[in-house]
């Protein structure tokens, strides 16, 4: 019997070497979710010239400012940008992302800003800071990185992260609520696929199979040091990180099962994650080799 697989009709790239029509891809890259490592990957599929980074602020800001024409040159934009980025393309677009366990996201987070050296949270140990939480007193200077909800968020449409904003920006008191409703209608309606980060294996498996992408070798990256597991803190912490994400909760548990449905449709088999698990030396060279040639290529093209 021979073994069908489905391929996204339209999905914007097929690799190097298959057809690829108009469509833009865009991976919505929420931080600590796994992103970096699977941006590596991802942009291995593209040639290097249709592909534009949207990270920092000013970078965002050149890149909304091109014209259609340059615009529609591009097959991939990743980077730290909510939903809505959709609006500023005049090509048909499709998103991928990765979503978290919110708990587990939420101490990710926190340990990055100690690996990233900020002081304010080098100086308050994590359960300090999570009874600021329980309390309902978290101090302004935590907020722009430990904002309630965050995947939610930025599943919504015009919600803009204070992290990413200019040095110099004002931001509201109070930001816009996270809908899980709107934010599960935007992944069913613009997200043929997305991972989840504790299924990374199998993520990766099945961005490969919806989007024709062969090669998915990749290289670990940007990992938080020295978090502790949820397991590892009492449980009225677990409790407050939950209370504290209760509507990412509701997205999770929703991406949980819709995600084991993906599974199912595209056919991916213990088989095809233990492919992705261990792709062996020569892929992996490969992916060290492509990222350093994209890495002279992005350093040389203008600013």
């Amino acid at each position: 019997m021979v073994k069908q697989t489905r391929i996204l009709s339209g999905g914007g790239a097929r690799g190097y070497h298959g057809a690829m029509d108009d469509t833009l891809l865009i991976y919505l890259h929420i931080p600590k979710t796994g992103g970096e490592t699977l941006r590596w990957t991802i942009e291995n599929q593209f040639p290097v010239q249709r592909v534009a980074h949207c990270y920092e602020y000013r970078v965002r800001q050149r890149l909304l400012a091109l014209d259609d024409a340059h615009k529609r040159r591009l097959r991939l934009v990743v980077g730290h940008y909510p939903f809505g980025l959709h609006n500023h393309f005049p090509q048909p677009t499709r998103y991928v992302t990765m979503l978290r366990d919110p708990v587990k996201h939420f101490i990710s987070i926190y340990h990055f800003q100690i690996d990233e050296g900020k002081q304010h949270f080098m100086d308050t140990p994590f359960a300090a800071f999570v009874e600021q939480v329980a309390e309902g007193r978290i101090e302004k200077r935590f907020i722009n990185n430990m904002i309630d909800n965050k995947q939610t968020r930025w599943l919504n449409e015009g919600f803009m992260d204070p992290f990413m904003a200019e040095r110099d920006s004002s931001w509201p008191e109070s930001l816009p609520a996270a809908d899980v409703d709107e934010a599960i209608a935007h992944l069913e309606a613009r997200f043929p696929v997305f991972g989840l980060t504790g299924r990374f294996h199998a993520s990766i498996a099945l961005f490969g199979r919806a989007f024709g992408w062969e090669n998915m070798a990749y290289i670990t990256r940007n990992v938080t040091s020295k978090k502790p597991r949820p397991d590892d803190l009492p449980a009225w912490m677990v409790e407050t990180i939950r209370e504290y994400n209760a509507v990412d909760l509701d997205l999770y548990a929703y991406a949980v099962d819709r995600f084991e449905q993906l599974l199912r449709e595209y056919d991916i088999t213990d088989a095809d994650v233990e492919r992705v698990r261990d792709p062996g030396f020569l892929q992996q060279m490969g992916v060290y080799a492509q990222r350093g040639l994209r890495k002279l290529y992005y350093a040389s093209r203008p600013a």
